[in-house]
């Protein structure tokens, strides 16, 4: 995709114990046709770990009502501009 920094692989490890549904962050994934649809969604669990295709799977992380904590991991295909890691 036009615009994905590089980034082929995301990984994220989510270290965030007793998570509930009610405390947000859930990470939001959506087909890429139709636009916009939703695929899934998922909490940020403990010791979940998430791996998708970062250039095939447009994705949003929703708000989340309380510290939220990951460990994200990405496999480029080129050196990253290093204005472009948020």
């Amino acid at each position: 995709l036009k615009g994905h920094c590089g980034r082929i692989l995301t990984t994220i490890l989510y270290l965030n114990p007793e998570w509930r549904d009610a405390d947000g962050g859930s990470i939001r994934l959506f087909e890429v046709d139709p636009p916009l649809q939703v695929r899934g969604e998922l909490l940020p669990l403990g010791n979940r770990l998430l791996a998708f295709w970062a250039d095939e799977v447009p994705h949003e992380v929703l708000p989340p009502f309380k510290d939220r904590f990951a460990c994200t991991f990405w496999y480029l295909d080129r050196d990253v501009d290093p204005s472009s890691v948020g």
